[in-house]
């Protein structure tokens, strides 16, 4: 059991990390839209944390892995917009072909 818990611990975490270094340099603000550069970092910083998600699986049956890279693209798309939505969404398919999969 605790095998399958360490692994979806260390996900959660790496992108509650990513999420909160994200919030330290650039504050959210309701009333001010996001500025492309900081589009562009977001897209980054959610990059980072859905590759490292990528290298931390969670092995459940064999061959089997799962990781949480679809909730950093679900999150930067809806919270952020659709630029830094679809640098996350490319950077892990590229990886993810790389990869073999």
């Amino acid at each position: 059991m605790i095998t399958l818990i360490k692994p979806l611990l260390v996900n959660i975490t790496i992108l509650l990390s990513f999420t909160f270094n994200a919030n330290l340099f650039f504050p959210f603000q309701t009333k001010i839209p996001f500025t492309f550069k900081q589009k562009v970092i977001y897209g980054l910083l959610g990059s980072f944390g859905a590759l490292f998600c990528m290298v931390y699986p969670i092995e459940t049956l064999g061959e089997t892995h799962f990781d949480l890279r679809m909730c950093a693209v679900l999150v930067l798309t809806l919270y952020a917009g659709w630029l830094p939505g679809s640098i996350v969404l490319l950077s892990v398919c590229m990886v993810r072909y790389f990869i073999g999969g």
